[in-house]
């Protein structure tokens, strides 16, 4: 997620990388905390980008490694929740255009912008999905959610075995893909 928002810091804030660490340096706060508030305020950029800024200048992207990442969310006790992602990846490639953001807590679908979260829990396989794909299909198995890692993402079903991934989840996995 934050690659992506680096690679695309330009085009939607009109500022590179580089550019906008010029612009904290010369006129922001000193503190870590202080400058994400300030990004935001000031500057009115979204939390996701300020905070990415900010993290950059601390840290780099030196802990962003996709493969050691996607090996984190499924080794140790939760290595039982592979197969759940790969039949839900083996319907997205069937079901068209897609990308798969990895980030440390949890794995973002993505169509035209973020239609569901995967994240890997010791309960088990959490699937979020927005609101919009649990109405369009009345699906009861979805409960009401928050802090899954996106505020589109409002309802979630938690899986334990590939057998509970059912032809009612998949409908709102792709209602969701073609509505969001």
């Amino acid at each position: 997620m934050q690659e992506a928002i680096v690679r695309n810091l330009q085009k939607n804030t009109g500022k590179t990388l580089e550019q906008w660490f010029e612009v904290v340096k010369k006129s922001g706060p000193m503190d870590r905390k202080e400058k994400l508030t300030w990004l935001k305020t000031k500057h009115q950029l979204g939390s996701g980008i300020a905070a990415t800024i900010t993290k950059m200048m601390y840290e780099g992207m030196s802990d962003y490694d996709v493969d050691t990442l996607m090996h984190l969310h499924f080794s140790g006790n939760r290595d039982y929740q592979k197969p759940i992602y790969d039949k839900i990846t083996a319907s997205l490639k069937k079901w068209g255009v897609h990308k798969i953001a990895v980030n440390k807590t949890y794995l973002s679908l993505i169509h035209n912008q973020q239609f569901a979260i995967i994240k890997t829990t010791k309960d088990g396989m959490a699937i979020g999905v927005p609101e919009v794909a649990i109405k369009f299909t009345k699906n009861k198995e979805f409960k009401p959610t928050k802090n899954l890692g996106s505020d589109r993402i409002t309802h979630r079903l938690i899986l334990n075995d590939l057998s509970e991934l059912t032809d009612g989840v998949m409908r709102v996995l792709k209602a969701s893909y073609d509505r969001c």
